[in-house]
């Protein structure tokens, strides 16, 4: 699975990075620290999976949902470390597929990841 990583802080990005090349099914193939960059590059790529902060410097990471063209489908993955309950009792308007808590849950990411992977390899059959 084709992954596009969208966070403002390197050191997060290079620990997320370390994390994820440990699942052989995952290529990380770009990564944007802010709004203005992350847009044309999803758009560009068109990646099967998006992990995006949700507070960057020139935006939201909801604006790079609302942003991009609909014709991708690409899961959407939202991590902060603000607050996250107003954006996930509203998941439907933000188009976010998940919410994680960098602080908290980000440890369900791989699992997520082997969840969606394991229902493309399903699909496939």
């Amino acid at each position: 699975m084709r992954i596009i990583i969208v966070d403002d802080s390197e050191r997060f990005r290079n620990q997320l990075k370390t994390l994820l090349t440990l699942m052989n099914f995952i290529e990380i193939i770009s990564e944007a620290d802010n709004v203005s960059e992350a847009i044309p590059l999803i758009n560009k790529l068109k990646p099967d999976i998006i992990i995006i902060d949700l507070m960057l410097p020139d935006g939201k990471g909801i604006d790079i949902i609302k942003a991009i063209d609909p014709n991708i489908k690409a899961v959407k993955i939202i991590i902060s470390n603000h607050s996250l309950k107003q954006y996930k009792t509203n998941k439907m308007h933000t188009g976010a597929d998940y919410f994680l808590d960098k602080s908290f849950e980000i440890n369900e990411l791989p699992v997520i990841l082997y969840k969606i992977n394991d229902g493309r390899l399903k699909d496939e059959k």
